[in-house]
């Protein structure tokens, strides 16, 4: 799931996978293996995946439906 969420956000910005690994200064085959799912993608990439395509990451509390966005929370508390 992961992967193709990656490649979803690439392809929006239609970005190729050498541009995109460029950009995250990642090796073009890492990009691929993350896409495919064949290596995990650290927290830390994902994020920095995430802002290369101007994408947030949310994070919802079941208990109480309240929306977190990554960018608005201070670092101590992630």
């Amino acid at each position: 799931m992961i992967g193709k969420l990656i490649r979803f956000m690439r392809k929006r910005n239609k970005f190729s996978q050498k541009q995109l690994a460029d950009c995250l200064q990642v090796a073009n085959c890492t990009l691929s293996h993350y896409e495919v799912e064949s290596r995990s993608v650290s927290f830390a990439d994902m994020i920095r995946i995430a802002e290369a395509c101007n994408f947030s990451i949310k994070f919802i509390d079941n208990k109480t439906n309240e929306v977190f966005e990554l960018n608005d929370m201070k670092r101590k508390d992630v």
